[in-house]
């Protein structure tokens, strides 16, 4: 309102002052309100309550409420609020990755937002190797933590695919195990179309078995299409496998031996023992991995019927059976140099005969029967004589039996301690009788008709 001289009339200097008094009194609020929350963003966490870290697992889909309430029972955070304030005036809140994380100990504000929107979850992974069972591979699943849930029977033999599989905190070892089978029915399907016209099997399931076989004969991939081709050839004209890894799962049902296999367990008649069934094995004796598969469904063009080890980890392939006896003569001697270093240490001995045992120095038996067990070492029925001893680290291990001599080291692998323990032999038997019945025939010979004395494996 003006005056009548025109001049604006003055507002009061009081008001004036309240306004400036409000606005500075608002703005050291708000300075300190900043102030407050950068120190809250910036400072330090809580401890955490165990060791250096904290495992906080936030569901998929969980939203910005749930987060800051999980990370609070964790305590991971000290105030809901002021996450859910942080993270929605950072835009982070649209932006928060569900998983496992292991924050650590006093991790500020600003560095657990920031581990949630850059999704650096812990990530969990389990291995089944190839050529192990179905039965080792529960084993496997059971001693992760992380996995909940019981498998309520062992999977079928061969059902699962070798290899790496992530894993999550809470998930079910049953669901894993679908995975698994998902995996090898489509990798089975995949290299049964590419395979070639010459391969010996005639449906997926033969090629899963003559594969476990394969793998469970060598450790060594370049071997694997060469062993697959032996088995192939004699398939193919009705020779027996006589593959010793068919006895062990006979008799373990797809757990380790421990030991050599015994002149009783050779001759047993479990079902899978190759050397008494004509063909295949009726099941799987382990999972297979690719190399192997591929070796069965595309075998290269070889005249191979035998292998024997040869000393370093591998073997030597013969296409006769007098060429095999040559093969097999290299390997004796390989044998005799072995026992005649160990006899010329004075290290504890074993020696048994005919289920006595005796020592080379005054401690028991029974003793070092254990200690050789216990580091990996093996007796076999109708053995003269069992020697293991140690040097250093390396362990060297012989069996003379003048009738009998077959040492051998199993597993799921070959070990490479040393020449004498590389034994993945296999001395399959001589020519195939005329008139042998076909490779998938798996016929037993009638009582009273006895076997015509076996050449393939020499004493």
């Amino acid at each position: 309102m003006a005056n009548a001289g025109g001049a604006p009339k003055r507002q009061r200097p009081g008001l004036m002052a309240a306004l400036l008094a409000a606005s500075a009194t608002f703005s050291l609020f708000l300075i300190a309100a900043l102030a407050l929350g950068w120190s809250v963003y910036y400072a330090p966490g809580p401890t955490a309550r165990e060791g250096d870290t904290t495992v906080v697992t936030l569901p998929s889909g969980s939203g910005v409420s749930a987060i800051a309430a999980t990370l609070k029972r964790a305590g991971v955070i000290r105030s809901v609020d002021m996450f859910k304030a942080a993270a929605t005036l950072t835009g982070a809140d649209r932006r928060l990755r569900a998983g496992e994380y292991e924050v650590p100990t006093r991790a500020s504000l600003k560095a657990v937002i920031g581990l949630l929107t850059d999704g650096r979850v812990v990530r969990h992974f389990v291995t089944i190797p190839e050529g192990w069972s179905s039965a080792q591979a529960v084993d496997i699943l059971n001693a992760e933590a992380i996995l909940t849930g019981t498998i309520d029977a062992v999977p079928e033999e061969g059902s699962l695919w070798a290899d790496t599989y992530e894993i999550s905190r809470g998930e079910t070892r049953a669901s894993v195990i679908a995975r698994m089978q998902r995996d090898a029915a489509d990798n089975l399907a995949e290299l049964w179309a590419a395979r070639s016209p010459n391969t010996v099997v005639r449906t997926p399931e033969e090629a899963v078995i003559l594969a476990s076989v394969v793998e469970k004969e060598t450790g060594l991939a370049r071997e694997r299409p060469r062993v697959a081709a032996v088995f192939s050839n004699r398939l193919r004209i009705g020779m027996r496998l006589e593959s010793d890894p068919t006895i062990i799962y006979g008799i373990t049902k797809g757990r380790p031996l421990g030991r050599g296999i015994r002149l009783s367990e050779l001759q047993r008649d479990t079902g899978w023992n190759t050397y008494l069934i004509d063909g295949l094995p009726p099941t799987p004796i382990a999972n297979p991995g690719r190399q192997a598969l591929e070796a069965v469904l595309n075998p290269p063009a070889t005249q191979d019927l035998f292998f024997v080890a040869d000393g370093t980890g591998g073997h030597a392939f013969a296409r006769t059976y007098e060429e095999h006896l040559m093969n097999v003569s290299r390997w004796r001697a390989i044998e005799a140099a072995a026992t005649a270093a160990l006899s010329m240490i004075r290290l504890p001995i074993i020696s048994t005969t005919a289920g006595s045992s005796s020592t080379g120095s005054t401690a028991s038996a029974a003793n070092r029967q254990a200690s050789c067990s216990s580091r990996g070492s093996w007796s076999a029925d109708g053995c003269v004589r069992t020697a293991c001893s140690f040097i250093g680290e390396g362990l060297l291990r012989g069996c003379v039996n003048a009738a009998y001599a077959r040492p051998r080291a199993y597993g799921a692998r070959t070990p490479t301690i040393d020449p004498v323990a590389a034994t993945r032999a296999t001395a399959p038997r001589g020519p195939p009788p005329s008139g042998a019945p076909s490779r998938r025939t798996r016929r037993r010979r009638p009582a009273g008709r006895r076997r015509p004395p076996s050449r393939g494996r020499p004493g």
